[in-house]
């Protein structure tokens, strides 16, 4: 993408011991849907966002990337926002100017000592007659 911030802090403590959460993103979305932006609230913090470059987004539609995120010990609140462009050739060309917005929120439990690897893949749900704007979803797995 066009910048990605490898790293986050949330404000922890200083008396707090601090966690690691791995998140990665991956994109399985179809080659109807251009990837805008991605970002990741932690505990109600803006701890990444990454934007792509008007005109690039058909170049960094497959590509997975990986944020470090600090925070504390205990039950975490994590959500993911992701933006795509609609994209289509022929026929349909109208449907370039279509945007959509995809959130998704996922807990997650963080033991002492313990990091924490979540998964979040993008894709498409439901088939030809699904309305285009309910067709991007995000998958949560987690890896302890």
């Amino acid at each position: 993408m066009a910048h990605f911030e490898s790293s986050a802090r949330v404000p922890v403590p200083s008396d707090l011991p601090q966690e690691l959460i791995h998140v990665t993103f991956e994109n399985r979305m179809s080659s109807h849907f251009r990837l805008r932006s991605v970002g990741f609230v932690l505990n109600g913090t803006l701890v990444a966002h990454s934007a792509v470059e008007e005109g690039l987004e058909e170049r960094y539609n497959e590509e997975s990337q990986t944020w470090e995120l600090t925070t504390v010990s205990g039950e975490n609140v994590l959500d993911a926002y992701v933006s795509y462009r609609s994209f289509s050739s022929c026929v349909y060309c109208y449907i370039r100017s279509f945007c959509f917005g995809v959130r998704a929120r996922y807990r997650v439990t963080v033991e002492p000592g313990r990091s924490v690897g979540i998964d979040i893949a993008a894709h498409e749900q439901g088939g030809p007659t699904t309305p285009i704007e309910e067709r991007p979803v995000l998958r949560f797995t987690e890896r302890r």
